[in-house]
């Protein structure tokens, strides 16, 4: 739970001050819109901006430089390497290892399940929001996660082949999720997206 909350306490910076030119930006556009005779909903603009906000979140973890708040906020020096792993499934011993061996659950909670969950909200979101077939939400999550793991060869955060596997099951997941949603509550799923 404390690892949670570190990560939360992270990304909610970056979030805060993403919300306002976030807001003034999707005015705008709302704008700019309605002058072409196309017309959003309320559900589908709050929705947009918490997906936003969850995107610059998960930007802050994986591809932006760390920031460290004590004595004012600055940026940590990135140095060295992250690693580099290009074995399919090598976390799944690294994960038997740490929890059994070493008894670290936090290892499992998030490399394992953190991965997976990172990336739930693109494969729901993405078809909740526009009106595209399902299966591009995976595709969207599978690029968003290689944008990231190669932009991590950068970052000493490390660029992992399993990484990618974790975020586009997630993004799969997340796809599956909007499909069972969207047979239980199809007016709600509707409310979301812009009018045709």
């Amino acid at each position: 739970m404390n690892a949670i909350l570190r990560f939360a306490g992270r990304m909610l910076p970056f979030m805060a001050c993403a919300f306002p030119p976030l807001l003034i930006w999707r005015g705008l556009r709302v704008r700019a819109l309605r002058r072409r005779r196309i017309y959003t909903t309320v559900g589908h603009e709050a929705l947009l901006m918490l997906f936003l906000l969850f995107l610059v979140g998960v930007a802050s973890l994986t591809v932006l430089p760390l920031i460290s708040w004590e004595g004012g906020p600055h940026i940590i020096p990135v140095q060295g390497t992250g690693g580099l792993n290009l074995l399919p499934f090598r976390v799944i011993e690294q994960t038997r290892y740490e929890v059994l061996v070493n008894g670290n659950s936090n290892y499992f909670l998030i490399n394992f399940v953190g991965n997976i969950v990172m990336f739930l909200p693109i494969g729901f979101c993405i078809p909740l929001l526009w009106r595209l077939k399902p299966g591009w939400a995976v595709a969207v999550g599978t690029a968003c996660s290689l944008f990231i793991e190669l932009m991590q060869l950068r970052l000493a955060r490390g660029t992992d082949v399993d990484d990618l596997i974790l975020n586009t099951l997630g993004a799969l997941l997340g796809m599956l999720s909007y499909l069972l949603f969207r047979k239980v509550a199809p007016k709600l799923c509707e409310a979301c997206k812009m009018k045709p």
